[in-house]
């Protein structure tokens, strides 16, 4: 939970390796911890504000959905009290992609401290072709997204999933095809 301080930086994630100016270099090494249970709505799926290469699925949809798939997951921690949340947990995304992805002339932002790139967030059409793919069913782009000090890695997901999401009518994501 983000408070003024960003002390869930320190919370969940091993910051070692991260750089404080552009955000490049933070590894989850925790549960994330959620003030209270999610207000789900008509939704299965959310991603946190602050925080847009993790995803939350409600239980149901973990057990209908991912886990058959082969997806594994991580519990959601109550903020103040430390034990799991009943109806949320987070998909675990912990695979990076084989390939590169095919970006011609991309909008890139060069770290003046520590020299990683990363690229602007990608909003509308269709996501690049990626060089190679993994027969996974969901993982990350090994280059970065993003601007100023917040950067994440896009997540891929096949077709498979997709298929399974959108028969299950689950609500709460966005998806761009990718170029094939």
């Amino acid at each position: 939970m983000p408070d003024l301080d960003d002390g869930y930086l320190d919370c969940t994630y091993d910051t070692a390796e991260m750089c404080t100016e552009c955000g490049i270099g933070a590894l989850q090494k925790s549960p994330f911890r959620m003030k209270a249970e999610p207000m789900w709505g008509k939704r299965d799926i959310l991603q946190l504000n602050w925080v847009f290469d993790a995803f939350f699925v409600s239980r149901r949809a973990y057990q209908d959905v991912f886990r058959p798939l082969g997806v594994r997951c991580n519990e959601v921690l109550g903020h103040k009290c430390g034990k799991p949340l009943e109806s949320v947990v987070q998909i675990i995304i912990d695979d990076y992609a084989d390939g590169y992805l095919d970006l011609h002339d991309p909008f890139k932002d060069i770290c003046n401290k520590c020299g990683r790139s990363k690229i602007r967030p990608h909003d509308r059409g269709f996501f690049p072709r990626i060089s190679q793919r993994r027969p996974l069913c969901i993982f990350k782009t090994r280059e970065y997204f993003g601007s100023g000090h917040s950067a994440w890695n896009a997540i891929i997901i096949s077709s498979d999933l997709y298929k399974a999401i959108a028969k299950s009518s689950l609500k709460g994501v966005t998806f761009y095809p990718l170029v094939d």
